[in-house]
């Protein structure tokens, strides 16, 4: 059944592992059919159908980025079965089209390997196949993948960095399904290594191994962990490093599929950065966001997601990014799962922006790239749902993001300060009053030029800690009473109960109202939001200055910016931001 040819795996069959039993339509479905074997006989059959977010190969998109040879599909089998692969087109009129390209029936006594040629793979968006086995009849599945006859074009080393603050039950469980990964294959020594950067410096040690590696830093937030990662990176002479967030579910295979694409790359392509998509870690099936676009002001809209991964028709619509896109228009690929080619980002590191919108600048200083995002190749990473705070969302955020206007997009100076002016609004609206200090804050620091991103970060967290640490909040409120705020919260007269969701609430909820509480259904708290009229106005008068100050300093500012910039990205900026020269000096 199989011939003897030197065959590459591009993307193997997988299955779920103990993670993922309740999610296993992600990698195949089951199903019955009557099917006529090669004797005549009809019977009934058990299916199993790779047709998945998984296991689907996206042939279309590796033909068009890699330089492949022919295209097989190899299977160990053994029992009777009917084999069928089918090619899927992508169409807008008629949605997915489907065409059976091979349909054969085999026995297979013992455990058989088969040998599938597909010509014309890459003319289909997606090829999937399914076999079929006779009810009441035993089986067995070996090895199954998808496979190329011509070998990669230039050899990869993937360095994988994952920037953590005291989160050791997911990194921990990181670890140990990356270290099974490693030791499957000894081969993959020389391919990947796992940098674990630990800002709150709270990892034991004895978690390193020959593929990991342990990195205490200072805590210089996502920025400065990536950061550190990445100088190992460079340091070790691997062409790529693979940023990834901590509080996420790992699946191995998808460093597997990102090695090889980026070892088949063609020419013009290979310097190309490759992205993972963010899963739901609480709803396994649901695909949350495929990459981001700017939204012209202060604010992005995803590109592909939220969707369910149960079809075809989801599958190839998720990762249906034209190359046109990327020239447009403001494209990122978040720091989740994002694959970049050094030899592209050659002596270049991220701006000291603490967390918050570091991604989104390594993106756009290389605007136009395409960025290439397949199924299969993802995490699963905690919702962020309920993941505000007054830190992020009215400090970080608001003033990176001027940053990276001031950087990246000359000539929206409008459109920024309309957006502030509207999210100080809401603030009030729905007596924040302390999340309008930490803006006030925010746009009063920014004021101060390019030396605010060079204050130390942790001095600095500390003081906008600080000051958020003035709302009246209730932590560890108990299951029964956040119980009841949800249950609330649906009913048409919460406004009437002055109780509120903290997940961007309405303003009308908090209008008339002396007091609302406003509870997060996932941090375990409620803050108990006061009217101060008289707070509210001065505030406003406060505001309204700044944002004069701002308007006439922007110019200036953005000059003043731009120089600091071209410091903040080098290898030598950080050596002293992090403490890394005084720490050499000292020893």
């Amino acid at each position: 059944m199989s011939e003897d040819k030197r065959l590459y795996t591009l993307s193997r069959v997988v299955f779920p592992d103990g993670d993922f039993m309740e999610a296993g339509e992600l990698f195949y479905r089951f199903g019955e059919a009557d099917v006529r074997f090669a004797d005549g006989e009809i019977k009934g059959c058990r299916t199993i159908s790779f047709d998945t977010w998984m296991n689907l190969f996206a042939a279309g998109k590796w033909q068009h980025y890699c330089d492949l040879g022919k295209i097989y599909l190899r299977l160990q089998v053994k029992g009777d079965f009917c084999l069928q692969v089918t090619g899927h087109e992508f169409t807008a009129a008629f949605g997915v089209v489907d065409k059976v390209i091979y349909s054969q029936c085999h026995k297979a006594g013992a455990m058989t390997e088969l040998l599938v040629e597909l010509p014309g793979a890459g003319s289909f968006a997606g090829l999937s196949f399914s076999l079929a086995f006779p009810l009441g009849e035993e089986y067995a599945l070996g090895e199954m993948s998808w496979c190329t006859d011509r070998p990669p074009q230039r050899p990869s080393r993937i360095a994988i960095v994952t920037c953590t603050f005291r989160r050791e039950s997911y990194v921990e469980k990181t670890i140990r399904k990356f270290t099974a990964f490693m030791e499957e294959d000894s081969c993959r020594k020389e391919k990947f290594h796992l940098f674990v950067v630990d800002n709150g410096r709270t990892l034991a040690k004895s978690l390193e191994n020959g593929y990991v590696t342990i990195i205490p830093n200072k805590n210089a937030g996502g920025a400065g962990g990536f950061c550190r990662g990445l100088m190992e990176a460079n340091d070790g002479g691997f062409t790529h490093c693979l940023f990834m967030d901590d509080d996420v579910e790992i699946y191995p295979e998808s460093f597997f599929r990102t090695l090889n694409i980026t070892e088949y790359f063609k020419e013009e392509y290979r310097t190309c950065s490759v992205n993972g998509p963010m899963m739901n870690l609480y709803d396994k099936m649901e695909l949350f966001e495929n990459l981001a676009a700017y939204d012209g002001a202060m604010g992005f809209k995803t590109c592909r997601g939220p969707m369910v991964m149960d079809s075809v028709k989801k599958v190839l619509e998720s990762i249906d990014l034209s190359g046109e896109m990327f020239q447009e228009g403001f494209l990122h690929s978040a720091w989740w799962y994002t694959c970049c080619s050094l030899e592209r980002y050659k002596d270049e590191y991220p701006i000291p922006v603490f967390f918050r919108c570091d991604d989104v600048e390594w993106n756009w200083r290389k605007q136009g790239m395409e960025i290439v995002s397949m199924n299969g190749i993802c995490l699963w990473h905690a919702p962020f749902k309920w993941r505000v705070g007054k830190m992020a969302d009215c400090y970080y955020w608001p003033r990176n993001m001027l940053l990276l206007c001031m950087l990246h997009q000359q000539g929206n100076e409008e459109k920024v300060l309309s957006y502030l002016r509207w999210r100080f609004g809401y603030l009030l609206d729905t007596l924040d009053y302390v999340g309008a200090e930490v803006l006030v804050l925010a746009v009063t620091d920014f004021l101060k030029g390019h030396a605010i991103f060079e204050e130390d970060p942790e001095a600095q967290m500390q003081r906008v800690r600080l000051a958020c640490g003035r709302a009246r909040m209730r932590k560890g409120v108990d299951y029964m009473e956040l119980e009841a705020a949800g249950r609330h919260a649906l009913e048409s007269e919460t406004r009437e109960k002055g109780i509120s969701l903290d997940w961007y609430p309405p303003e009308q909820e908090f209008e008339g109202r002396k007091q609302v509480e406003v509870y997060n259904l996932s941090a375990g708290t409620c803050e108990s939001r006061l009217r101060d009229d008289q707070r509210a106005r001065r505030l406003e008068r406060e505001f309204d200055r700044l944002l004069q100050e701002l308007s006439l300093q922007f110019e200036a500012l953005a000059r003043d910016m731009r120089q600091g910039y071209e410091k903040f990205r080098t290898r030598e900026f950080w050596d002293v931001y992090l403490g890394l020269k005084e720490a050499r000096e000292c020893r």
